[in-house]
């Protein structure tokens, strides 16, 4: 009796191990798309004073989702971040 109770254990514990790793692997992503660099760590300034080099300029600028607001988010960088301004993992969007 022992022996089959374990038997179906396992395979109890086999078909649901599929589901548990889908849901840790979820949790993890949604964890690391996260925005975690701390702005004081990168130099983040409001007003960039290079010319062309603004975050509104940058790949990882994620623009505000209200219309006319000058200040959105980054992709790395936690906080609002404005269009307007500078830090030193710039990256220029490519030319289209």
């Amino acid at each position: 009796m022992n022996d089959n109770l374990s038997r179906k254990s396992a395979i109890i514990n086999l078909l649901a191990l599929p589901i548990t790793v889908a849901a840790v692997g979820t949790t993890m992503s949604a964890a690391s798309a996260a925005p975690g660099l701390d702005p004081k760590a990168v130099g983040y300034i409001t007003k960039s004073k290079m010319h062309g080099k603004e975050c509104g300029n940058c790949v990882l600028y994620v623009p505000p989702k209200k219309k006319g607001s000058k200040i959105g988010a980054c992709t790395q960088v936690k906080g609002p971040i404005a269009e307007a301004g500078y830090c030193n993992i710039y990256a220029p969007k490519g030319k289209k």
